[in-house]
């Protein structure tokens, strides 16, 4: 589901996990996938697919922003697994942008 104009939920109505893409139109960045759970005692898997959004089926290089690591995935399902009450922020970056630039 869509809510305004730049963020689409993706987690599938998930128990215990958030997951929603933000587009950033403020920069060169494609935009943020922040995922969260709220699960305080267990870990919670989440199956993501971001082809819809990013319009390719991969690799997708990303930044994840809480922890400061890179990382590449290979293909557009993302298999994310979030320990317990903990977030991700992944940065994906746009056409002519690296990793590397940060605004």
């Amino acid at each position: 589901p869509i809510c305004g104009e730049n963020c689409v939920f993706l987690d599938n109505n998930h128990p215990a996990v958030i997951a929603a893409f933000r587009w950033d139109t403020g920069t060169q960045a494609i935009g943020f996938l922040v995922v969260c759970n709220f699960d305080t005692q267990t870990p919670q898997h989440i199956t993501i697919d971001l082809s819809p959004i990013l319009g390719t089926d991969g690799p997708f290089p990303c930044s994840e922003l809480l922890s400061n690591k890179t990382q590449i995935f290979q293909q557009s399902r993302l298999e994310l697994l979030l320990p317990p009450f903990t977030a991700q922020v992944l940065r994906f970056p746009g056409n002519g942008e690296s990793l590397a630039q940060r605004h």
